[in-house]
């Protein structure tokens, strides 16, 4: 559960498949101990600002697409002879390293509709 007017921070293993789409969790090598404790303390000092907009932005992309959409984005590029983990989308450009934002593109989305729109409404004054 989230409480969406003062939300956390999602921190991810890098290695977890959803890391590559979702650019708004602090993603972490959860075999480096040193690195998960200077991600953990990130979170735990991020603003509420900064945790609101992560939290909304997550929420509007999850929201927005399907396993449907993500699935047919798979296939193709699986069709066009391409290796679909290689951290390469059809919705988006490369993976990379995360801690404040990056251009990762659209793909496979957790729980895709079945979060309520209204959820991060809490977040703003």
């Amino acid at each position: 559960a989230q409480d969406p007017g003062d939300p956390g921070v999602l921190v991810l293993s890098r290695f977890a498949g959803a890391a590559e789409e979702m650019e708004e969790a602090l993603l972490v090598n959860p075999h480096d101990t040193d690195e998960m404790a200077r991600r953990l303390h990130q979170a735990i000092a991020m603003p509420r600002a900064e945790r609101c907009a992560r939290h909304e932005a997550l929420m509007a992309r999850i929201s927005a697409r399907s396993v449907d959409d993500w699935a047919a984005d798979f296939l193709a590029v699986l069709q066009k002879g391409g290796d679909a983990s290689q951290g390469r989308h059809p919705g988006g450009g490369p993976a990379g390293e995360h801690g404040t934002g990056g251009g990762r593109g659209s793909g496979y989305r957790p729980g895709a509709g079945t979060v309520p729109p209204e959820s991060s409404a809490a977040c703003r004054p």
